[in-house]
């Protein structure tokens, strides 16, 4: 985003240059000559002097000089567009980022849910397997949901944390959290 609005003011400072280079410009220029050529008699001192004025003034070229100054009106334009498409694009990835980190927390929420509840069920047919109503492949096919419920909840974890961070990205405000562990530079 910097750098897009760096790009116009540079462009500012071209179009600037170019219809200051359009303006007519006096250039003074002055020399002065001494010469004692050390001769015996005195008063044989040669001085000269003179001043030059050079006025400019920019005469019509074919309208080249105005189709450069168009020029850098229309990439001046071009850039603020590319600024505000920029800007509307960030917001739009915040808005999914958010909805996504959102998404991820609810996951998070409802894995904690059915991990309590496979917990729960694992308890009961432990029990059930001690009294023996329930068989050893029973209990093993609850602990393997139990397993892939604690999976699901870790994936959801690293999502909502990842979006955690792009958030933070996005909003630019990333640098600050890891300002104290960034090394110092020169």
């Amino acid at each position: 985003l910097l750098l897009a609005i760096s790009d116009i003011e540079n462009k500012k400072i071209l179009l600037l240059k170019e219809k200051k280079s359009k303006k007519p410009s006096l250039d003074i220029s002055g020399t002065a000559e001494y010469s004692d050529s050390g001769r015996i008699d005195s008063g044989t001192k040669l001085t000269q002097g003179s001043v030059a004025l050079t006025l400019t003034i920019p005469l019509y070229q074919k309208d080249q000089d105005n189709s450069n100054i168009r020029k850098y009106h229309s990439q001046i334009l071009q850039s603020e567009i590319y600024l505000e498409d920029f800007r509307e694009d960030i917001q739009i990835q915040i808005y999914n980022t958010y909805k996504d980190f959102k998404i991820s927390e609810s996951n998070m929420s409802t894995n904690q849910i059915v991990i309590q509840s496979i917990e729960t069920s694992l308890n009961s047919l432990n029990e059930e397997y001690n009294i023996g109503t329930k068989t050893i492949t029973d209990l093993v096919n609850e602990e393997e949901k139990l397993l892939n419920a604690n999976v699901n909840y870790l994936n959801s974890k690293k999502n909502f944390i990842t979006n955690y961070f792009k958030l933070k990205s996005l909003d630019g405000s990333l640098i600050k959290l890891f300002e104290h562990y960034i090394p110092a530079t020169n």
